[in-house]
């Protein structure tokens, strides 16, 4: 210690053990007194104090040793000394006792350790400070107090931590005298004991005691009735153990080694029984001069002793004897001698004005009792407390706060080092009340809020068997700090009111439910330890109060659920576990219960899953424990089957407990999942989703007859925006298929999907259909494919319907397989009239795939045959009423997929396909509409070859294409729709005309849609025209059309039209149908385009200029038509000097081929206007190829 710990302590020392003496002062931090005890030449012992020791405590230290007397003597004379010096208290501190063992009359003896005591008092000792006495007794041969002090925690910490492998130990009683202590050491270190019986004893029995004297008289004749009968003489038993000590370490303890000889008998008897270590442990060491050598030639392997007595030669001469030092207790326990002065001067102090008096004094209290509490002896802290206690009490209510935080911190160590008794707290209990029950805080400092509540935290555990009177005061302290702002304050609380409900349940029970709503206002603090000790606490008040309150509890804690924090959720998971195995009248509360546990089932964290898991499993396998009996439920555990064939995969099937209590409780619940699956919170959605998928889980086919009420929810929550919600939706549809037969959801579904489909509907029917077992399903798949293929339900353009109702047909298939072929053609309408109002490409990918499986199923090829099996009758149902058609209808969009996705199969339809377009191309249907089917027809026609193949009387299909979609749509009328209209149709004619014509002589690049017509590689194995009079039927038709169509205001007109007058020539030219009338009918309108305003018609009135004088017939009169050909050659040569440089080069290229027909005529007329051209290289290029053409005709 750093300083003394009273001014008023004087310490001296006898001559028995000066070390021991000095190890104590140091640890006191006080000095020796003045003070000398030596003996004269005539053995007189003398004692000289130079100090005053007048009114002080003075403590003296003299042990017992080997020179016992004259150990005795110094003591008296110096105690004696100090009382003829008016010390105030004078304290013996004695470690050994001498002459404890004569405590019991002996034969013609005395009790000479009595007669001991009362010298010590009589020399004037007012307090004896000892260890380890031989015999408890001897405490009462004094008149004065006396504290007997254990050795035994340092001896124990010795064994712990010196000894290794202690656990292999056996505790040893050397005699049966020393059992109990033996005893004591066993049970403390939870270990065997062993007791050596028969050595050789003291008379210390009963029977040699002074109650038997006179002695008995050997020579006395005895006779019966007559006289004293003599004892019989005692034999000395054989030395025996009593208990196992083979491949143990023997340990044998006792207070003192006094006699060596009878430890080293006792070890060898030891180690013959089998002992691979023996030790001996001893709180007094009385060692004889001849001891270290028995001890080192003994089996023994380690003697401890403590510093009691001193034995430092011994120790010298023997390595074995080990030295424990217990100067430290005996210092803290001089230190915490105080006398009733002391607790006056204290009281005092504590009521003091001056509030650093009373801080001091709280100082002093907890610096000079509480922090030595390992030494405190019971009788003194009482004492002590019995001045202290209302003055401390009092402190509670003092205005300045660290006096108040003191108390506090005193008031606790003290009522946790009391035994519990109703007097320690009953000023204590009171006072909290007044300062910390109001609704307004008396108590206005959190730390000491705080520590109050941990003082009467500790109360409650400490003093739980006197709490029943103050239940009122208790409760209502914690009904207010519950409440606190302090958060601390608040777990503290918490932690108060559920060991209140614990330790004293029975007065709890009507206390309860003025705790629930203070409680509950902490579930939504922001701090989450708050949250979570709230929670655990609301368990507790319900485990061991009153359970009425479940109603009152149960919506918030299930709203914890959603809490951001895992640790959170999952000790409201922990809290109903619990209350499902332990409420007591759970059976009551269960569907309050189970959303609180069966959500936990599903949370996001791995180990919140799996505690729910394990906990409602236990609950299960409790209750059928608890039913066992029931008749009813016997049945179900005897003939009900463990495995289902038809059951979910990679899921565990609930326990019958669990399902059973599911089953009798969905009814209550049903409602409630119901209306919280249209929460505007998108979490209570997702935990009711997740909620009804455990509970169809456990129910079972149960659920049929709660499934009304729930399809109708589900829908809806099918409809959710949250993915969330609507995957588990569809989790609990397909949980609905394993456990509802066909017959039945097809009742209830059907029907509301006639009424108001939706893509709920479908995505809960899809699923449901896709885990029904297909044996069950097989007799519904008609009335469901039947009802699906209905063109109010198919035909939908909202992506999400149209995805839904593809997965019925994916379920269907999936389910059925090949006995969907039953209901093929259902199954196509419904994939195709998807596929053809969809817009989004996975519509198109998924419908594109199923008709792959449906093509697998009816052993198709591919998907074009599934589209040829069915295309005719997909047509007829769409065929009526084709001229109300407009962009916007069904039908429309299922016509316009099957000349696009399914061109080979509409081509084996023609005989319908043409009549539907009769009807769409008529005057009185919507322009719109016409317009987009002539620009179909184009892509229909433009190079397709393989379907037009297929078409079964071509000729017959070309003239009613002409004659129903092309030519009356050629005509002029006014107006823009109608000029489009005539753009679309001469682009029809084109690509139906491009089909017949094998190549072009000059291809021109010049725009885009000149590419897309001329450019298509085309493999022409068609003739549009059967013979030449057919053709000169149709072209005389046309013909006449195109050239008004060449003047046309529109651009692409004007150039299609040309275009079509090409091919038109190109075939007739193959026909050899032509005449020279056709020729000079057409080129002079076209050579007008020539001057056009947009570069592509001038190029293309090129390209058909060259197409058309190409079909001059071989007998064509040069001198009768000279006319004609002079007017094209001089028209084209004006354009040789064009500014564009590629267009005079396709200028040039084309005068080259119309050079053929006149080559005379054409130099001619060169040489005439030669000098009038700019492009001299031009038309000296066409002069010489005129010449060549001269010279290799003749």
């Amino acid at each position: 210690m750093d300083k003394p710990v009273s001014s008023d302590i004087v310490l001296i020392a006898g001559n028995s053990h000066p070390e021991l003496a000095n190890l104590i002062a140091n640890r006191l931090g006080v000095k020796h007194g003045g003070c000398s005890v030596y003996h004269k030449s005539n053995r007189e012992t003398m004692v000289e104090i130079s100090d005053s020791v007048r009114g002080k405590d003075l403590y003296i230290i003299q042990t017992g040793t080997k020179d016992v007397n004259n150990n005795i003597m110094e003591l008296l004379i110096m105690a004696y000394a100090c009382k003829t010096s008016s010390a105030k208290n004078i304290v013996g501190v004695i470690p050994y006792l001498p002459y404890s063992k004569q405590c019991k009359m002996r034969k013609r003896g005395c009790i000479v350790s009595k007669l001991l005591a009362k010298m010590l008092c009589k020399s004037g000792l007012t307090h004896i400070i000892t260890m380890d006495l031989h015999q408890k007794e001897i405490q009462g041969f004094f008149d004065v107090p006396v504290d007997n002090l254990r050795a035994s925690p340092f001896l124990l910490q010795y064994i712990q931590e010196s000894i290794p492998d202690y656990h292999n130990s056996v505790i040893v009683a050397r005699n049966p005298g020393s059992a109990k202590k033996a005893t004591s050491y066993a049970e403390r270190l939870r270990l065997g004991i062993a007791v050596i019986h028969g050595e050789q004893r003291e008379a210390e029995s009963d029977m040699n005691d002074g109650r038997y004297s006179p002695p008995a008289l050997a020579s006395r004749t005895m006779e019966v009735g007559v006289g004293v009968p003599m004892h019989p003489a005692k034999e000395k038993p054989p030395i025996n153990v009593v208990g196992d000590v083979g491949g143990r370490i023997a340990i044998m303890v006792d207070d003192m080694i006094d006699d060596v000889q009878s430890y080293v008998a006792a070890a060898e008897v030891l180690k013959e029984r089998g002992a691979y270590k023996i030790y001996v442990l001893a709180t007094h060491g009385l060692l004889s001069s001849d001891a270290p050598r028995l001890i080192e030639e003994s089996p023994i392997d380690e003697v401890v002793v403590t510093n009691t007595v001193p034995h430092d030669v011994q120790k010298m001469q023997c390595p074995k004897i080990k030295t424990v030092d217990i100067s430290i207790l005996l210092a803290e326990e001089m230190s915490v001698e105080i006398t009733e002065t002391d607790l006056n001067r204290i009281c005092l102090s504590l009521q003091a004005d001056s509030k650093e008096r009373r801080k001091h004094a709280l100082n002093e209290i907890v610096k000079t009792i509480l922090e030595r509490q390992k030494t405190l002896n019971t009788d003194n802290l009482l004492q002590i407390w019995e001045h202290l206690n209302r003055p401390l009490t009092r402190l509670l209510n003092d205005h300045v706060e660290v006096c108040r935080d003191y108390a506090v911190e005193v008031l606790t160590k003290f009522l946790s080092l009391l035994p519990p008794h109703d007097k320690h707290i009953m000023y204590v209990i009171p006072v909290l009340s007044r300062r910390l029950s109001p609704e307004e805080y008396i108590e206005q400092s959190e730390e000491v809020r705080l520590k109050c509540i941990m003082l009467l935290n500790m109360i409650i555990l400490k003093y739980k068997d006197h709490l029943s009177v103050y239940m009122d005061e208790v409760i209502g302290i914690l009904t207010r700090t519950v409440r606190d702002n302090y958060p601390n304050a608040k777990r503290e609380s918490c932690e108060c009111i559920s060991k209140l409900a614990k330790t004293v349940s029975r007065h709890f029970y009507t206390y309860s439910e003025s705790l629930i709503k203070p409680i509950l206002s902490n579930f939504t603090h922001q701090h989450y330890k708050v949250r979570v000790a709230s929670i655990k606490t609301i368990g507790d008040v319900l485990q061991y109060g009153n359970s009425k309150s479940m109603e009152e509890v149960a919506t918030p804690l299930a709203e914890r659920l959603f809490d951001q924090s895992g640790v959170v959720r999952a000790a409201v998971v922990e809290v109903a576990g619990h209350w499902l195995v332990e409420l007591r009248d759970r059976y009551s509360w269960w569907h309050k219960i189970l959303p609180l546990v069966m959500t936990g089932l599903h949370d996001e964290i791995e180990t919140i899953r799996i505690t729910a898991a394990k906990m409602w499993d236990a609950a299960g396998r409790l209750y059928m424990q608890e039913n066992q009996h029931d008749e009813k439920f016997k049945d179900k555990m005897d003939y009900l089957t463990e495995k289902l064939q038809h059951y979910p995969p990679n899921i565990t099937r609930p326990n019958l407990g669990c399902r059973t209590i599911a089953q009798e409780n969905l009814c209550k619940l049903i409602s409630g999942i119901t209306r919280e699956l249209g929460d505007w919170m998108a979490d209570i959605r997702v935990r009711s989703a997740q909620l009804l998928c455990v509970f169809i889980l456990n129910v079972e086919q149960y659920v049929t007859q709660h499934v009304e009420k729930l399809l109708p929810a589900m829908y809806r929550a099918c409809n959710d925006e949250d993915k969330r919600v609507v995957d588990n939706m569809e989790i609990a549809a397909e949980y609905l298929g394993y456990f509802i037969p066909p017959q039945v959801y097809c009742r209830l579904i059907l029907p509301t999907l006639e009424h108001s489909p939706t893509a709920g509907h479908l995505r809960v029917f899809a699923a449901i259909i896709k885990c029904s077992e297909k044996n069950s399903l097989l007799p519904h798949i008609e009335k469901i494919s039947n009802f699906l293929q209905e063109s109010h339900i198919c035909r939908s353009k909202k992506s999400i319907y149209q995805q839904q109702i593809l997965s019925c047909c994916n379920s269907l298939l999936l389910v059925c397989n090949e006995e969907c072929v039953t209901i093929s053609h259902n199954l196509f309408t419904i994939i195709f009239t998807t596929l053809a109002m969809s817009t989004e490409e996975f519509i198109r990918e998924e419908a594109d795939r199923l008709l792959g499986v449906l093509a697998n199923v009816e052993s198709l090829e591919d998907t074009e045959d599934v589209l040829i099996y069915h295309m005719r009758l997909m047509l007829m149902s769409i065929c009526d009423n084709c001229d109300s058609w407009t962009t916007y209808s069904p039908e429309h969009q299922i016509f316009q997929t099957c000349l696009i996705r399914a061109s080979i199969a509409t081509a084996h339809c023609m005989d319908i396909v043409l009549p539907i377009l009769e009807d769409i191309m008529g005057k009185n249907t919507d322009m719109e509409l016409r317009l987009s089917y002539l620009i179909l027809l184009s892509e229909y026609l433009l190079c397709n070859q393989r379907s037009l193949q297929c078409i079964t009387d071509f000729h017959k299909f070309v003239n009613q294409i002409l004659e129903i979609c092309i030519i009356p749509n050629l005509i002029w009328s006014a107006g823009r729709v109608s000029e489009a209209l005539r753009t679309a149709s001469i682009s029809c004619l084109c690509a139906l005309l491009q089909n017949d014509t094998h190549s072009m002589l000059t291809k021109s690049s010049a725009t885009l849609e000149s590419e897309e017509i001329s450019n298509k590689n085309n493999e022409c194995n068609i003739m549009l025209f059967s013979t030449p009079e057919h053709y000169l039927s149709i072209f005389e038709k046309i013909i006449p059309i195109l050239t008004t169509l060449v003047d046309d205001n529109a651009k692409k007109t004007r150039l299609y039209s040309l275009r079509a007058i090409c091919f038109l020539m190109s075939i007739g030219h193959k026909l050899s149908c032509l005449m020279e009338d056709h020729i000079h009918k057409t080129y002079t309108v076209v050579l007008k385009r020539l001057d056009d305003g947009c570069d592509d018609i001038r190029w293309a009135a090129l390209e058909a200029i060259v197409e058309i004088w190409a079909t001059t017939p071989k007998d064509y009169n040069l001198i009768l038509y000279k006319s004609y050909i002079d007017v094209l050659y001089t028209t084209v040569l004006i354009h040789l000097d064009d500014p564009e440089s590629k267009f005079q080069d396709f200028v040039l290229d084309v005068l080259m081929h119309l050079a053929k027909i006149h080559p005379e005529l054409l130099i001619q007329k060169l040489q005439n206007c030669q000098t009038n051209f700019r492009n001299q290289d031009g038309i000296q290029a066409l002069l010489n190829h005129c010449h060549e053409l001269l010279e290799n005709s003749q």
